[in-house]
């Protein structure tokens, strides 16, 4: 297994990063989110247990590692794209 491999093994099943949860925790009107390097997933996942839609985004292909952790309505607001940040066009977002 490769490092990065083990990483996303190690925190698929982490909490979300803290100034997630405390932006959540503000009440911000839900929207469109974007999670560059998203990795596992574990702040995506919590965006989108929140009523958040979220674009997640990683140079590794982890969509079914995040896929895992969603039941069939938080799909609706789940899309991945595996590319790098190098040449990277976003859409509009809200977060």
């Amino acid at each position: 297994m490769r490092n990065i491999e083990k990483f996303y093994e190690n925190t698929k099943n982490a909490m979300p990063h803290d100034n997630i949860k405390k932006f959540v925790e503000m009440k911000t009107k839900c929207g469109n989110a974007i999670d560059l390097g998203c990795g596992a997933g574990r702040d995506t996942i919590f965006l989108i247990k929140n009523n958040w839609n979220v674009t997640a985004i990683d140079r590794e292909d982890t969509k079914k590692i995040i896929e895992s952790n969603l039941n069939t309505d938080d799909l609706k607001k789940f899309k991945f794209m595996c590319q790098n940040f190098e040449n990277i066009k976003l859409e509009k977002n809200d977060f």
